[in-house]
């Protein structure tokens, strides 16, 4: 299977997992901060972990037709021009590698200007009473700037932790002061920096993928979350809060945010004040119960994605094998486009199997090819410049014949009759079973490719 049509199952199991995914808090009513970090963390994993966490199936046959072994051969003809294939599939990589240097490089200009904010800015001194007490309460400790740079509190480092405030952080009311310093020393204690930085950087490496972008919003929304239920839990001082988050979305200035621990965000400001104004509660079973539904629908979801959308493989045991090139590409002559139509479109038996055919496990040998005539690139997918790749069921006889084709996959007709044409021709020395030649299902592809 080609990596577009990969790419394109994937894109439909990320939609279905997302659809569920994003409706599933909704419909159980989880709204405990913690436990909504903890599944957009756990969802943001899942998705981006999908191709490895499903198993990769193989192109089979049809429904009653036991998994073949396959054979691969490759019609090379050289074409005047460009490979259009080729041509779509190497600016895409780039591209995507393009734009995630661009915005790795903009995440340490962004780094490199809150270094530059820390060294302009100064030391808060005094430090006010009930920021000092906050420190003490919390065990944390971190270096209190003010800042003419910023309008709203940052907080960014790691080992050397770092709290810008605004100027007008000094004019606040002291319960203003302390919400804000237990918010900001909360950020420090619980190390969120790193995932901060971390959540930056797959940003910038994953700009195209939706998900991501949709997830990391809803994990920045979480955490703030979390971290203001912990403030108003510490502080017992709610309005004052509340009056702080309003005071600083009140005088902020326009412009760019500035990366880091921001203390606010007016994107998240409504939903921030939204859960605060409510009592947010659950049982312990009930949260077990929630937990456990989550992770069971979730599951499911991704087993019906993965099972409707399946990601392929290339079939098993194939070998690769490259055809002579164009100088026998005349020793045959093409059939009409009706029938070539009429021979990829309807199942073709030569012959029919004179047993019932194995499969090629345990004690079968599979069968080798010993003649393989060159199939013939068609003039029509040479003109349109397109390959292909054709998948055709056979059963390999005891006397080495190709007989019951049937076309399994084919992006064109062309292509599909020009292989069956070679096929026929096809002779191998036959699976043997304890010695004795014996018919069994057996899987051709061929593979048009321009060079």
């Amino acid at each position: 299977m080609s990596l577009l049509a990969n790419l394109g199952a994937y894109v439909l199991q990320v939609g279905l997992l997302m659809a569920v995914g994003l409706l599933l808090p909704r419909l159980l009513g989880v709204r405990q901060p913690l436990v909504r970090l903890r599944y957009w963390q756990g969802l943001l994993a899942v998705t981006l972990l999908l191709p490895l966490l499903q198993p990769w199936r193989t192109p089979s046959a049809d429904v009653g037709v036991v998994a073949t072994v396959a054979l691969r051969a490759e019609a090379v003809v050289p074409v005047a021009g460009t490979d259009f294939g080729s041509f779509l599939s190497l600016p895409f990589p780039l591209l995507v590698g393009a734009v995630a240097l661009g915005r790795l490089l903009w995440l340490l200009v962004g780094l490199w200007t809150l270094g530059r904010y820390r060294r302009e800015a100064s030391a808060l001194r005094p430090v006010p009473p009930e920021v000092a007490a906050m420190q003490e309460r919390l065990a944390t400790r971190a270096e209190i700037l003010l800042s003419e740079r910023i309008s709203a509190p940052v907080t960014f480092g790691w080992r050397r932790p770092a709290i810008l405030v605004p100027k007008a952080f000094q004019g606040l009311s002291p319960g203003e002061r302390r919400g804000i310093a237990c918010h900001e020393l909360l950020h420090v204690r619980r190390r969120d920096w790193p995932a901060v930085i971390l959540e930056e950087i797959l940003k910038s490496v994953a700009w195209f993928h939706p998900a991501v972008w949709i997830l990391l919003g809803r994990i920045a929304l979480s955490r703030e979350q979390v971290v203001d239920r912990e403030v108003v839990r510490i502080t017992r001082q709610k309005r004052a809060y509340l009056e702080a988050l309003w005071t600083i979305a009140r005088d902020r200035r326009p412009g760019a945010a500035v990366l880091g621990l921001s203390f606010f965000q007016r994107s998240q400001l409504f939903h921030r004040v939204a859960l605060m104004t409510k009592e947010v509660s659950m049982s312990r079973p009930r949260l077990l119960i929630t937990v456990s539904a989550l992770t069971g629908l979730l599951a499911l979801t991704l087993v019906f994605a993965a099972t409707a959308f399946p990601l392929m493989t290339a079939p098993d045991g194939a070998a690769v094998e490259e055809l002579a090139a164009a100088e026998t590409r005349g020793s045959a002559e093409e059939e009409p486009a009706s029938r070539q139509g009429r021979i990829a479109a309807e199942p073709i038996a030569t012959e029919q199997p004179r047993q019932e055919p194995r499969r090629v496990e345990g004690d079968v040998i599979a069968p080798r090819a010993i003649h393989k005539p060159q199939p013939l690139y068609p003039d029509s997918a040479r003109k349109a410049g397109t390959g292909g790749v054709v998948i055709v069921q056979s059963v390999i006889g005891t006397q080495g014949d190709v007989v019951g084709l049937k076309v399994l996959r084919s992006e064109r007709e062309d292509l599909a009759a020009a292989a069956l044409k070679a096929i026929r021709q096809w002779r191998f020395e036959p699976a043997t079973l304890y010695g004795k030649p014996v018919d069994v299902y057996y899987n051709l592809t061929v593979n048009f490719r321009l060079v």
